[in-house]
Order: structure tokens, then C-alpha cells, then sequence
């Protein structure tokens, strides 16, 4: 392929490359009132690995001293979509070393060398998501260009960060609790069930809940909310934590954080999750991969506060579009949240992409991947 950026190279990633990934990944780039390092010890390239069926990495590095300079990652992965299992990719975990963000397409090449890798991966649906506050890469992004894919906004998504210290408001209708092994046949079906409703929900197998997956996952990691008097499954949540491979440090407060802080154990009391000390990691679960019925909106509200009883974390993160009745509900019960931009990624321009892009309802974005 013929690059305009004439020093520089692209390749896949290998093993060897955690030391120099892992360097861009904890390079200080702040932006807002929090200062967190988003990282992946001990090694980025096998967490990255972990997260699909199949993960592309592409590496950009100077020709001459073959110095990275950034990254890319392609996540492939059964989804749901209108239905029916589809392969989809997600990009995600753009990095460039600021010193090399102002070099002319440098990013146009490395995007142009990824697509050109996905288009041989039989990849039907591509998608990303951009953060609000990075206005400047969603412009980028949303600006039509030949050498370019187009980037079609399609929802938008709020993560929120929770206490765990909610009000413990229950009723009798249902029973929450843990899943055991003999739920998993009703909680498969419940949850694959549920998730054919929303475009680009991931595909949920028995071999994934028993461990035998490079995913990780396992039943007994999934809450229920459970029918009293008819047993039946009614909200599903699936308790994640990814420390051993993906951290978040606090580097700095600023802002209404830095005033915050000194408020310390006050701050439970006030709706807001206790603020560690600047330096350390942030220790936190997601509720992930979750389901529930939506006339039956108040077995989530339940089981979401039952979980935060059971668990020794401070705070906890869940994410969803905007339009999810769900959201509501978190914002009355978080204090913090930030949004994001969902765009499918139309790499084939035709205007048939376009109108499958346009089709899309209802998405479910995995908070835990972002």
C-alpha cells in the first residue's frame, strides 16, 4: 500500500510490543476534571486478545528506528443484529504519541491499512464510540473525506459511575440473588433472548459462562432477579471486574474534584463514590452484559441496589444509550457520569451500507469493552 506519511510503517502487533505499548497507554494526556491513566498491565496485547473471537492490533512505528508512535484495535465478535448473529467489529483503543499527532495523515494511513485488514475478515458491521469531550476527534470523524470511512453517529451513550452505597429499596416481588449452575439453561435463553431486541448485543454461550472461553466469564459472576411466586428470570446483571488486566489510576484531581477530595468519607453520604488517593488504582466493578424486561423495569432497579450490597467496591460503572429506559433509572442513582458518540463505521460508501446503518435501533454497547 502506497502511504503518504513516507517515515512511517504499519505492522500487526506482536508479544514483544507490551514495553512500548504500554508506554504510549500511560503516557500523561488529561482532559476534564479527573486525570486517569487508562491502562493494561502487565501486558496490553494479551488483554486486548481477551476480548474477541478474533483481535486485530495494528502498530504504526518509524521506519528508520522502528519507534512505535500508536496504535489501533479492531475487536471482532458475534453480535446481534436485526436479530441474527452477525460478525462485528469494534475500534477502539486509538493511541498516538502526542509528539506525532500534528504529522499530516498519519492517521488517515493507519486507518486505511486497518479497513484494508477488516475488509478480508468477512466483517459485516464496524462500529466506535467517541467521547464528548474529545469534540475535536467526533469533527474529524463526522467530516466526509474519500480517503476516509464515514463515520454515521447513531446514538448516544452515557456511562455512570455509581456508589455502592445506594438505599436498600426492595419489595417482595422478587428474589435476587446469585446464579447457580442449574439457572444457566433459563439464564441463557433469557439473556440471548433479550439481546436479539438490541442491535450489536454480543452473542452469550454456555462455554462462555462456564469458563471455557478466552472471555473469562462464569455464571456464578451473574445476579438475577427472580419471579417469587412464578420463578421466572426478570432482570439478569453480570458482575465484571477486570483489574488483573485493564486498570484505571488516578493521577490528579482538578476542578470541583480537587474541593471534593477533602470532603473524603462525607462524600458516601452525599450520593458520590469515596475519591481514592492521586496515584493509586481505582477499584471498581461493571455490570455488564445485562438483561431484563421492560415492563418489569423495577426487578433492574432492585437487583442493581442488591448487587452494590454484596460487593466490597466503592463505586461501580454501567453504560447504555440514551434512549434505554434503564438510563433513567441511573440517573437518579449515580452522581457521575460521562457521555459518549456510538458511529457505525461505513467503509463500503454504497448507498445500501448507508441504508443498513440507518436500520440500526436500539444498540447495546458492552460498557466493560470501552
Amino acid at each position: 500500500m502506497n502511504y503518504r506519511s513516507k517515515n512511517f510503517e504499519f505492522r500487526q502487533a506482536s508479544l514483544d510490543d507490551g514495553a512500548q505499548m504500554l508506554e504510549i497507554l500511560e503516557e500523561p494526556d488529561f482532559q476534564g476534571d479527573l486525570s486517569i491513566i487508562y491502562t493494561r498491565r502487565p501486558h496490553p496485547v494479551i488483554s486486548f486478545k481477551a476480548e474477541g473471537d478474533d483481535v486485530i492490533i495494528m502498530v504504526c512505528q518509524k521506519v528508520d528506528t522502528k519507534e512505535m508512535v500508536g496504535f489501533g484495535v479492531c475487536t471482532i465478535r458475534e453480535h446481534y443484529v436485526h436479530g441474527k448473529l452477525e460478525k462485528v467489529g469494534y475500534l477502539s483503543g486509538l493511541r498516538i504519541k502526542k509528539a506525532y499527532r500534528a504529522i499530516p495523515f498519519l492517521l488517515i494511513d493507519a486507518y486505511q491499512e486497518l479497513i484494508g485488514i477488516i475488509k478480508n475478515k468477512d466483517i459485516t458491521w464496524l462500529y466506535t464510540t467517541v467521547l464528548d469531550d474529545n469534540a475535536k476527534v467526533q469533527h474529524m470523524f463526522e467530516k466526509k473525506r474519500k480517503s476516509f470511512p464515514y463515520y454515521i453517529p447513531i446514538s448516544n451513550y452515557r456511562v455512570f459511575c455509581a456508589t455502592t452505597r445506594l438505599k436498600k429499596k426492595f419489595t417482595e416481588v422478587y428474589e435476587h440473588r446469585r446464579a447457580k449452575k442449574e439457572d444457566l439453561p433459563k439464564l441463557l435463553d433469557f439473556v440471548n433472548t433479550k439481546g436479539r431486541q438490541h442491535d450489536l448485543y454480543p452473542k452469550i454461550t454456555a462455554e462462555d459462562l462456564l469458563g471455557q472461553t478466552k472471555l473469562n466469564l462464569h455464571y456464578s459472576q451473574y445476579y438475577l432477579s427472580v419471579g417469587i411466586e412464578d420463578d421466572n428470570i426478570y432482570a439478569a446483571f453480570y458482575v465484571w471486574r477486570q483489574d488483573a488486566r485493564k486498570q484505571h489510576i488516578l493521577y490528579e484531581y482538578n476542578g470541583m474534584y480537587k474541593f471534593l477530595k477533602y470532603l473524603g468519607p462525607l462524600l458516601p453520604y452525599l450520593g458520590y463514590p469515596k475519591l481514592p488517593k492521586e496515584g493509586t488504582e481505582l477499584k471498581y466493578y461493571y455490570l455488564s452484559y445485562y438483561a431484563y424486561e421492560e415492563e418489569k423495569l423495577l426487578a433492574a432497579e432492585e437487583l442493581i441496589r442488591y448487587i452494590a450490597t454484596v460487593n466490597d467496591s466503592n463505586y461501580f460503572l454501567i453504560g447504555m444509550v440514551e434512549e434505554d429506559p434503564l438510563c433513567q433509572v441511573m440517573q437518579k442513582m449515580a452522581k457521575i457520569s460521562y457521555g459518549s458518540r456510538v458511529y457505525m463505521v461505513d467503509y463500503i460508501k454504497t448507498e445500501d451500507s448507508a441504508k443498513k446503518i440507518d436500520a440500526i435501533n436500539n444498540p447495546y454497547i458492552e460498557c466493560g469493552l470501552l
